[in-house]
């Protein structure tokens, strides 16, 4: 009998939550955007406080940023006033790509979740 790779054990438990329908698919959504978001709010936060001067960071520090990338990841529009250096506008575009990305394919889960238990209860 040949051993099981870790590979085929994550490729299985990740099949194994996407066939438990709508759900696990909005979880994993959920897991990936406050991956995103984190990321991004932090290579931000340590960047800024390498690379400017530490008056300019503002007041709030990581939890600011954080904010800025949540608001940014659910509402593209935000994005419209940000004033900074080149690096942070294009990783708030950045996130901001990244969140139409989550919230289209989210909407294409929710309507298809609710496709399928229309379709399961005309039968």
């Amino acid at each position: 009998m040949r051993k099981i790779t870790f590979n085929e054990r994550m490729r299985y438990a990740f099949d194994n939550t996407m066939s438990r329908g709508t759900p696990a698919l909005i979880a994993w959504l959920g897991i990936i955007s406050l991956a995103l978001v984190l990321i991004v709010s932090l290579v931000v936060y340590v960047l800024k406080l390498i690379f400017s001067d530490p008056s300019d960071v503002p007041e709030g520090g990581f939890f600011r940023y954080f904010w800025m990338s949540l608001m940014r990841t659910l509402d593209p529009g935000t994005m419209g006033g940000d004033e900074g250096n080149v690096f942070f506008l294009f990783t708030m575009l950045g996130i901001t790509l990244g969140g139409i990305f989550i919230v289209s394919t989210l909407i294409g889960v929710l309507s298809s979740g609710i496709e399928s238990k229309i379709e399961e209860l005309r039968k």
